[in-house]
């Protein structure tokens, strides 16, 4: 019989599923899933990370031009700040989705 993957916990099906990936160049992110504690990391090109939340993110990414971000598997933008190569503390809602969807 086949086997089901492996999973933490249930995930609603309403949830925010976001992806994060490294392209041709490291980048750097903070993520807050909700009230858990935040998570930093440092992606290699060519690495990604995947975040679900319930109902909000809080996001920093180091290196923009540099970042893919997925939300609920759909190509999404991230606004950068200054000259475009961070976004910090972008919050990402099922209510303001839509508006980082390419």
């Amino acid at each position: 019989t086949p086997s089901a993957s492996p999973s933490l916990a249930p995930v609603p099906a309403d949830a925010l599923r976001l992806q994060l990936q490294a392209k041709d160049g490291e980048v750097w992110i903070s993520v807050k899933p909700d009230t858990t504690p935040v998570v930093q990391a440092l992606l290699k090109p060519g690495e990604s990370r995947e975040f679900v939340a319930s109902s909000k993110v809080v996001l920093t990414v180091g290196n923009l031009p540099s970042a893919s971000l997925k939300i609920n598997g759909r190509d999404a933008k991230i606004p950068g700040q200054g000259n475009g190569t961070v976004a910090k503390n972008v919050v990402i809602t099922k209510d303001n989705l839509q508006t980082f969807f390419q």
